[in-house]
Formats: C-alpha cells, sequence, structure tokens
C-alpha cells in the first residue's frame, strides 16, 4: 500500500504573521476537501478557523489601524497649509503695498511662536493647529487674515483639523477597544487543533482510503515543504547579510530610521523607549518599510518613512513569507 505520511514541520518557530498565514492555507485545504470526506471534526475546524481569526486581527493590531492611511493623508495636507500660510505671511512683509505689509507684519509677530509646528508628533501638531487658527480668528488679526486673502486657506485648515482630530480619537478608540489578548495561547490551541485534524485525516487514509484524503495529504505535504523552505531561505539571508556595516558603523539608513522612533512613540503613546528597531527593512524607494518590535516581541510590525515621519505599513504578503518582499538586514 502507497502511504504517504504527513511531513514534519515545526510551526512554533514561525513568527505570528509566518503561522497565520499557513494556518490559513490548512484551513483552505481542509474546506476544499470538506470535513465529511476529511473525516475532520466540524466543532475542531469551526475553532480553528476562529483561532485563526483572532490570530490574524492581532497581528493586524500591531500593524495598522483602518484611520492610518487616511491620517497619513491628512496630515500631509495639514503639513502644506500650515507651510503655505506662515510663508504667505511672512513673504507679504516685503510687500511693496503698504496695507500688505503692516498686515503681515502684524500677523507675523502673531503667529511666529507656529513655525516649524509641521514637525510636531500628529497630537501635538492638531493642538498648535487649534491654537493658530485661535489666534487668526481674533479681531484684530482676522482683518488682517483679509487683506492677505488667506481666509479661505484658514477656513481649509480649520476643516482639515477638524478631521485630522477625529481621525486621531477615533484610531485611539479603535486600539483601546481591542482587548485582543496574546497571541501564545491562541497559537497553542491552534497547534493543538492542527495537530488533530491532520492526524485524523492521516489515520483515515490508512483505515479507508479515498481519493479526497490522498490529495488532502500531498497538498498539505507541499504547504509544509514550501513553508519550511521558505522559513530557511529568509533566515538564511538574515545571517547572510549580517554584519555588512564595517568598521562597527551603523549605516545612515539606520541612523535615520533610529532617529524617528521617539516621534513615533510619543504619537503612538508608548513608553519611551520601549520601540526597537530590528534592523531588518523590506522592499525599496518609497516601499521601503522597517521592521519593529516593542516588548511585545512576538507582535513585530513594519513602518515606512513618510514626510520625515515613521508611519504603519500592511503587507498583504508579509516580507519573507511565500510571495513576499525578501528581507536584508541593515544592523
Amino acid at each position: 500500500m502507497n502511504m504517504e505520511k504527513v511531513h514534519i514541520i515545526n510551526i512554533q518557530k514561525l513568527n505570528n504573521a509566518e503561522y497565520a498565514y499557513f494556518a490559513q492555507q490548512v484551513s483552505n485545504l481542509i474546506h476544499e476537501g470538506t470535513v465529511e470526506k476529511l473525516h475532520v471534526g466540524a466543532a475542531t475546524l469551526t475553532a480553528f478557523d476562529a483561532d485563526l481569526k483572532l490570530l490574524t486581527d492581532i497581528v493586524a493590531q500591531s500593524r495598522i489601524s483602518d484611520e492610518t492611511a487616511e491620517i497619513a493623508v491628512i496630515d500631509k495636507q495639514t503639513d502644506d497649509l500650515i507651510t503655505y500660510i506662515l510663508s504667505a505671511i511672512r513673504s507679504a512683509r516685503q510687500s511693496p503695498v503698504a496695507a500688505q505689509k503692516a498686515a503681515a507684519t502684524t500677523l507675523y509677530n502673531a503667529t511666529k511662536i507656529y513655525a516649524g509646528i509641521q514637525r510636531m508628533a500628529q497630537r501635538q501638531e492638531v493642538q498648535q493647529a487649534r491654537g493658530l487658527l485661535t489666534d487668526l480668528a481674533k479681531p484684530d488679526l482676522k482683518a488682517h487674515v483679509q487683506t492677505l486673502a488667506l481666509q479661505p486657506a484658514v477656513d481649509q485648515l480649520s476643516a482639515t483639523i477638524t478631521r485630522y482630530a477625529s481621525l486621531l480619537e477615533s484610531r485611539a478608540a479603535s486600539q483601546l477597544a481591542a482587548n485582543l489578548g496574546a497571541a501564545k495561547p491562541v497559537r497553542e490551541q491552534m497547534t493543538a487543533e492542527y495537530d488533530e485534524m491532520t492526524t485524523v485525516a492521516f489515520a483515515f487514509s490508512i483505515a479507508a482510503p479515498a481519493a479526497e484524503l490522498t490529495t488532502f495529504i500531498t497538498k498539505l505535504n507541499k504547504l509544509i515543504d514550501d513553508t519550511n523552505t521558505a522559513y530557511n531561505q529568509s533566515r538564511a539571508q538574515m545571517q547572510t547579510s549580517k554584519g555588512t556595516a564595517s568598521g562597527g558603523k551603523k549605516p545612515e539608513e539606520v541612523k535615520r530610521v533610529e532617529s524617528l522612533i521617539a516621534a513615533y512613540e510619543q504619537e503612538a503613546h508608548f513608553t519611551p523607549g520601549v520601540m526597537k528597531f530590528t534592523g531588518l527593512a523590506a522592499g525599496t524607494g518609497s516601499e521601503r518599510a522597517y521592521k519593529m518590535v516593542t516588548d511585545d516581541v512576538d507582535n513585530p510590525f513594519w513602518v515606512c518613512i513618510v514626510d520625515g515621519k515613521l508611519v504603519d505599513v500592511e503587507f498583504k504578503i508579509q516580507p519573507g513569507e511565500p510571495g513576499g518582499l525578501p528581507i536584508e538586514k541593515l544592523k
């Protein structure tokens, strides 16, 4: 009898994203073969799928929230508007028109304390922008704003800041509401469920051979082999690229990334110093991303640099996984 055993895989060695990807493929194979023909317990598969959803949520929660992408866009809009308004005031001080020059001089003296707020952390920027808007709305300054024809820009900044603040609060609420628990117990439960389902399917492939069972085990073994290969390749690549910085000097790229961490921690309300750059990067150009960890080392996340700030980034396929971007080690 031609008996194909289930190949061995140490799924505990996989990181959370790799584990979730592997588990999703296993679930797909079982649903494809059906619990009836594979003799897998329906309740076990239901529990496995529920645990998989929870693990996927845990992984996603550490990377990005739904509001993050829109926040990045509106942050850029806010920066542009503030820069335009303050630059227009500064430039108008050189106007040959006396009324404009006088208006600009008064406005400049009242708003120069807001210079550079575009580079502040997001919540600080919103707070300072509100202060700027409050000052520009004062009767003695509003007339000067109108003299320089800046009222439309000020009105747009006001609307943008309102939306900006709303998005920041929404994201904070989402993060607080997501009491997702730790990944470790979820993974332990899923591993037990995986072992049960694959053991049952293998046992029936011997006791009551069927085409569906043979197909399932063949596909499962290919998935296991592919996962093991991808894991070994990604780790080998990390080792190969280790120590590329000469003379112990950190590359400029590493210095730049690490210099932006404090601002990210402040914006994300992290304890200062809790966030660390792993030294791993993926992608190129505008898609360049960097892998970070906090005290919860089981939940790494990726960020990219947008307008001089670290911004969360999400991948459909995690770097280092089959079909994902290759990983390189910078330090």
